[in-house]
């Protein structure tokens, strides 16, 4: 415990407060904050901030006390027909993702192009669900809307 309080108490070494994290995190979504604790990942110190919005809906936003940005959004509940309110990558940026995992983990000189793509929750998560072909064969590439990293590839024929 004396180890955790070193690095979210008073801010040393440069590393952000309890309270700057919990800031952090209703810059990036708005509301009431629920809970919040930290824990160790991977020798870097991380904290997280349960947030209920006005609508309902429940997120839990990650934040890394190192640098201040967030890692990780999770969505809990989302309230039907609510608007996400993060701060999301364009549709076409997260293509040129896809794209470019598809090309990186294929063989052949044909170019991939984009069939479809939309917004999704997966795993508690908004990601961009795009379907992406090459030659005969057709890829469904998950990229997460908020930080663009590829969480999943699979071959659809």
């Amino acid at each position: 415990m004396a180890q955790e309080e070193a690095f979210v108490g008073g801010g040393p070494k440069g590393r952000f407060t309890q309270e700057q994290a919990q800031e952090i995190a209703l810059r990036t979504i708005p509301g009431e904050i629920l809970s919040s604790d930290g824990w160790w990942e991977n020798d870097r110190f991380f904290m997280g901030v349960k947030i209920i919005r006005s609508d309902g809906s429940i997120f839990d936003v990650e934040v890394n006390t190192l640098t201040g940005q967030v890692h990780e959004i999770e969505i809990e509940h989302l309230v039907p027909g609510t608007v996400l309110p993060m701060n999301i990558m364009a549709q076409n940026v997260a293509g040129a993702i896809a794209l470019s995992h598809v090309e990186d983990k294929t063989r052949g000189r044909t170019r991939a192009r984009i069939l479809n793509a939309e917004i999704i929750i997966h795993e508690r998560k908004p990601v961009y669900r795009v379907e992406v072909k090459k030659l005969v064969k057709t890829y469904e590439v998950l990229v997460h809307a908020a930080s663009g990293k590829v969480m999943g590839l699979r071959k659809l024929d």
